[in-house]
């Protein structure tokens, strides 16, 4: 249904869609359905700030103005650096 009204209300050409298989996920829904899989991701690392909670860079930017870990460390902000897997990318045109 999405894809269908993108298709008629947008100009958009394709669109890219990620499956982490850290969650146990494949891309067997986009496999089945037609997405070109193209490889993965370059893994992005997610932050904690204390309390565990982590969070995307994105997150960080938003909320803090920031998303340097730099930036954190200068403020003695204690920032704990979380490595992410690489995700398996798809594409459908």
């Amino acid at each position: 249904i999405v894809m269908r009204s993108l298709k008629q209300n947008t100009t958009i050409k394709f669109l890219v869609s990620y499956a982490d298989p850290s969650e146990g996920h494949v891309g067997t829904i986009y496999q089945a359905t037609g997405w070109l899989y193209t490889g993965l991701s370059q893994p992005t690392p997610k932050y904690d700030l204390g309390g565990g909670k982590v969070h995307h860079s994105r997150s960080l930017g938003q909320a803090y103005g920031a998303r340097s870990v730099r930036h954190f460390q200068a403020k003695n902000v204690p920032i704990k650096v979380v490595p992410q897997s690489p995700k398996h990318r798809y594409v459908y045109f």
